[in-house]
């Protein structure tokens, strides 16, 4: 018996993603993905997207980062005044580009929270730089 498995990562977000930082255009190994610049394989039992095979370590540990801060603000954007607004300026631009990516993807029933918060967090002080 192996040990515990990865959890399955949200191939929507993934893929979206991965979109993001252009992965299906320049790294996917499938024609379809290159030519559309859009995630089209996912592998089944992971739920990744394909190109991510293709990611040197530095590069899956940016694309990781990025999933798990989209993760979190397309669910929790609003709870509890959780903004993922943070005062430094890297920290930011990755939440920033989190809350952008997780807009659509964000379940109907949360959307008028969320969509609220949004505002809300756009009318904070920007950044320490």
């Amino acid at each position: 018996m192996s040990g515990p498995q990865p959890p399955r990562i949200d191939s929507t977000l993934a893929a979206r993603v991965a979109e993001h930082f252009g992965l299906p255009a320049w790294l996917c190994r499938r024609r379809q993905c290159r030519r559309k610049g859009r995630c089209g394989w996912i592998f089944p039992s992971t739920g990744e997207p394909c190109c991510l095979r293709n990611l040197v370590p530095e590069q899956r540990r940016m694309f990781d980062q990025l999933y798990t801060a989209t993760r979190a603000a397309r669910s929790h954007l609003g709870h509890v005044g959780l903004m993922y607004a943070s005062r430094s300026a890297a920290w930011r631009d990755l939440e920033d580009a989190a809350v952008a990516l997780a807009q659509p993807l964000v379940p109907r029933a949360d959307r008028r929270r969320w969509n609220d918060a949004r505002r809300l967090r756009d009318t904070l002080p920007p950044p320490d730089r």
